[in-house]
């Protein structure tokens, strides 16, 4: 299945934005994990990052090797993306870099901690990898599949990784959200920098300061406009909206209408596949495609329920499904 353009314009434009501000140079690299395959990533073949164009995009397995077979020369240090990829199934977007500011945190005994709200992700830790504990490495390089394993495991469930005497790797829901953290890491570094330099003990963010995903949920936080409100409120602090579904397929629909209009949109909860009652009670059913919704044209929410149905399932208990309560509710 050919992956959605889009997908390929986000690496290009990604290779582009991180060479203008000076996170890659003529090395570095990103990719992205296949919506459609998720053993298969997509990134460019051995390219200086600013010169990337779309014909330069291949497709790769998680073994680093090149699934169509075409001869392109591809990167050594592709191991880092495909055993990250391996390892954590929630990853989709990896960027690798020789991050300038980063790397003296990676070479000393402080450790990468964040000190405004834009490198929140970083409360969770940066953990530092040395190539010097696999037995296979001989250089920093991470240029095989036991390395880039050992870099995956040091990574854990964090969001950014340090390579002693290297760089750094990031990783992300999405290439947007990875090239906007990898940025983030540059600059958070460069002022942990100066506010040691400044003397005196440094007030770093806390875990209640750094949330990176919103789940609002539109039956109790007002409706559409209120959870608009708080995407453009989250947006402006670098944080991801992944709006919670649990009333049925209204506030499913409301959610859809919501997320396709946020940039800072995460992914969409559903159920399960929209089929089932959930698709007769609509008059014309949420599409749901290879793993993604695809939103309706209709006016309003774009959706129309089959009051028939509806009154063929009538609800006779005296607790409603959005009421708070301290105890499982028991029939």
């Amino acid at each position: 299945m050919a992956e959605p353009q889009a997908l390929t314009d986000d690496l290009v434009a990604a290779n582009r934005i991180l060479y203008y501000h000076k996170i890659v140079d003529g090395y570095g690299h990103v990719s992205f994990r296949s919506p459609s395959d998720p053993d298969h990533f997509y990134m460019a073949a051995a390219v200086s990052p600013g010169r990337v164009v779309a014909d330069d995009v291949i497709a790769l397995d998680l073994d680093g090797n090149i699934v169509n077979r075409e001869k392109r020369p591809t990167y050594s240090e592709r191991f880092i993306h495909s055993e990250i990829y391996r390892a954590r199934p929630d990853v989709h977007a990896v960027i690798h870099s020789h991050s300038p500011t980063v790397i003296p945190f990676g070479v000393t005994q402080v450790a990468l901690r964040p000190v405004f709200h834009s490198a929140a992700f970083l409360h969770t830790g940066a953990p530092v990898f040395d190539t010097l504990a696999v037995p296979s490495a001989t250089t920093p390089l991470v240029n095989n599949a036991e390395i880039g394993k050992a870099l995956a495991a040091k990574l854990g469930a964090n969001s950014v990784v340090l390579m002693r005497g290297h760089g750094d790797a990031v990783v992300a829901g999405d290439i947007r959200e990875a090239v906007s953290r990898a940025i983030y890491t540059e600059v958070n570094a460069r002022l942990q920098l100066q506010a040691l330099t400044l003397g005196g003990p440094v007030q770093y963010l806390g875990e209640a300061e750094a949330a990176a995903i919103l789940q609002p949920n539109l039956g109790r936080v007002g409706g559409i406009l209120e959870g608009r409100k708080i995407a453009a409120l989250a947006e402006a602090r670098h944080v991801q909206i992944a709006p919670h579904l649990y009333c049925g397929p209204v506030v499913g629909a409301a959610n859809i209408q919501l997320a396709a209009c946020c940039a800072n949109f995460l992914i969409l909860e559903g159920i399960e596949r929209w089929q089932g009652f959930h698709a007769e009670i609509l008059r014309r059913p949420i599409r749901w495609e290879e793993g993604y919704v695809i939103p309706p044209s209709e006016p309003g929410l774009g959706v129309e329920l089959d009051e028939a149905v509806a009154r063929a399932h009538p609800y006779n208990g005296r607790a409603l499904h959005l009421q708070m309560a301290e105890r499982p509710i028991v029939p």
